[in-house]
């Protein structure tokens, strides 16, 4: 029996917004910078308040009107506090800025506003605002596809440690998406990816070994690879593990360990793998 899934993962998107320097501020504490309510305030008291603001609470108050639930929600004053912060030198709401304009947040979509938050983020080494632009440039969805841009930002990103953008090198090089082959900065890219925990970077290099593609053929490798993707949640490597031990492909043959694989396949989600056990029984 050889029935493998050797499909590659998809790019990831991580287009998410900046809440609070560690962990999300309740948008009620967040509000209590003016009074402790969305009320309008008379001029000289909004004046006032203003100048006493430093940066962080004024990002407070763009995150407290853009996560505002229902009718309180108000991205006119959220874009205009993200932007007072931003002026102010806060990386948090420049990045916040680009999301709301990459996203058409409450506003119409703006690749140009998008892409000037992004690279303003960019430019004090904030990697999620590198991850996105390099996102802008790969996925083209109103911008002309630039891998070379592409590229670049995600090596910024992943110089500063960016898992997702590690990943994303890893698979532009491998699938040749833009750029000419070059497993040798394909596995590298994994490899970085997979010390810092990512499932789908190991699974990709234990598919790389296990069919030999760019390197040597190596089951033991390949199933190293798929035992550290599976503990790490990853269902395609539970099926292969399965396959693997049922094969006696890189480990010694052994049916109940195949089973045992296959079953947390399809715990996990795996439904093919339900159809294999059920071959195997």
């Amino acid at each position: 029996m050889k029935r493998r899934m050797c499909a590659w993962t998809l790019i990831l998107a991580m287009l998410l917004p900046v809440c609070g320097a560690s962990e999300a501020l309740p948008p009620s504490s967040a509000m209590k910078l003016l009074g402790g309510e969305m009320t309008d305030v008379p001029a000289d008291e909004t004046e006032l308040a203003e100048e006493q603001l430093s940066a962080e609470e004024m990002f407070d108050l763009g995150v407290a009107y853009d996560f505002a639930e229902g009718e309180d929600r108000d991205m006119e004053q959220a874009i205009y506090w993200y932007e007072r912060a931003a002026a102010c030198g806060d990386v948090r709401a420049m990045f916040n800025l680009g999301v709301t304009y990459d996203r058409g947040d409450g506003v119409p979509v703006d690749a140009e506003q998008a892409i000037y938050w992004y690279e303003q983020a960019a430019a004090l080494e904030y990697d999620k605002a590198m991850m996105n632009l390099a996102l802008i440039y790969d996925q083209a969805e109103y911008v002309d596809r630039d891998m070379e841009q592409a590229i670049y930002w995600y090596e910024q990103a992943a110089m500063l440690g960016n898992v997702d953008a590690m990943f994303n090198l890893a698979l532009t090089y491998d699938l040749a998406d833009g750029v000419e082959r070059d497993m040798e900065q394909a596995l590298y890219w994994y490899e970085q990816a997979a010390a810092l925990g990512n499932a789908d970077a190991m699974f990709n290099l234990g598919v790389t070994y296990d069919i030999g593609d760019g390197v040597e053929m190596d089951d033991a490798q390949a199933v190293a690879w798929y035992e550290q993707a599976a503990e790490a949640g990853s269902d395609k490597a539970m099926f292969n593990l399965g396959i693997m031990y049922y094969n006696g492909e890189g480990v010694e043959a052994d049916e109940d360990t195949a089973v045992a694989w296959l079953e947390r396949a399809v715990e996990a989600g795996y439904e093919d793998a339900q159809e294999v056990l059920d071959s195997i029984r």
